[in-house]
């Protein structure tokens, strides 16, 4: 049981943690670090994100004596250039089926995300693409 003079006015929980959160971490007082800070930072270097707040300081604290982690292709996007878009270009092929389909389902339905993961997974189609021609007749004429 914890004595009277340990609570002296509400204090415990600041006593049990003093020094706990007193140094820095890049900079910033472990004190200043919001838990969702916390959770985001160690989540991106591929730490465990549970426990308490003094937990987590102590984890990113030992996160950043550890090499960062490096990234993958996956997460490292593609820079498109305009060779790229060319060949996006020859790639289509208007007389397949699924192409019409979800080509002219794009421009019956606009705004439809079926039509447009579609062209953008198999044929390499963004928006903007899409989006500049105002008909499906004008997209399989620009492609052909």
């Amino acid at each position: 049981m914890v004595s009277d003079s340990v609570w002296n006015g509400g204090n415990f929980l600041s006593k049990c943690m003093k020094g706990q959160l007193d140094y820095k971490i890049r900079g910033k007082p472990c004190k200043q670090w919001t838990i969702e800070e916390l959770k985001k930072t160690l989540k991106r270097r591929g730490e465990r994100v549970s426990g308490t707040k003094p937990e987590l300081c102590q984890r990113l604290r030992e996160s950043y004596k550890k090499p960062a982690p490096k990234q993958t292709k996956a997460s490292v996007p593609k820079p498109v250039n305009k060779q790229e878009k060319v060949q996006v270009k020859k790639t289509v092929d208007v007389s397949d089926p699924m192409f019409r389909f979800y080509g002219s389902t794009y421009y019956q339905m606009p705004g439809s995300k079926m039509a447009l993961e579609y062209l953008t997974k198999t044929h390499g189609l963004t928006k903007e693409n899409l989006n500049k021609h105002k008909t499906f007749s004008n997209l399989v004429k620009y492609f052909t």
